[in-house]
């Protein structure tokens, strides 16, 4: 794969403001628009079908430091997905969050964030997607042991966002 290279050098003295730097941005724009996204599927390969159902994974127990920020981040993508008209299932052990509220999500599962309890909900739910990058280290370790014990293979889950 060839990386394109810009290099840029600047000169205020030369002809400052914005008028310089327009040039700059419309190569940028252009090399973004010609390059595949990230996690986009291969050019001819069919695209890849919206969840109608997301298991989404909360952060546990409050840790000092980083509670509020998974909280909110969590919040937010449970209200996303719903305006999207994805279902969302969450499973949190932390009944004192905000995305625990019964507005947040479709069905809220205040449970242990474990391997057994949480393929008991996939197996119930028959979710098509998770999304743990947004309940922290312990979501995300959670995710890595659901798919090498095979769980979400078994279940066709795909992981979203992570």
């Amino acid at each position: 794969m060839r990386l394109p290279v810009i290099s840029v050098q600047y000169h205020p003295e030369g002809s400052p403001g914005p008028q310089d730097r327009q040039h700059l941005f419309d190569e940028f724009l252009g090399l973004c628009r010609r390059q595949p996204q990230p996690g986009s599927p291969p050019p001819g390969a069919a695209p890849r079908p919206r969840p109608r159902k997301v298991l989404v994974l909360g952060s546990g127990p409050i840790v000092i430091g980083q509670a509020a920020e998974f909280d909110y981040a969590g919040t937010q993508a449970c209200h996303s997905l719903r305006e999207e008209g994805v279902e969302v299932v969450l499973v949190n052990s932390n009944p004192a969050t905000i995305m625990t509220d019964e507005e947040t999500a479709d069905r809220v599962y205040l449970e242990p964030l474990t391997v057994d309890t949480v393929e008991r909900i996939i197996a119930l739910e028959r979710p098509d997607g998770l999304l743990a990058g947004l309940g922290g280290q312990t979501a995300l370790n959670l995710a890595v042991q659901l798919d090498d014990q095979g769980i979400l293979e078994r279940y066709q889950v795909r992981v979203l966002g992570t």
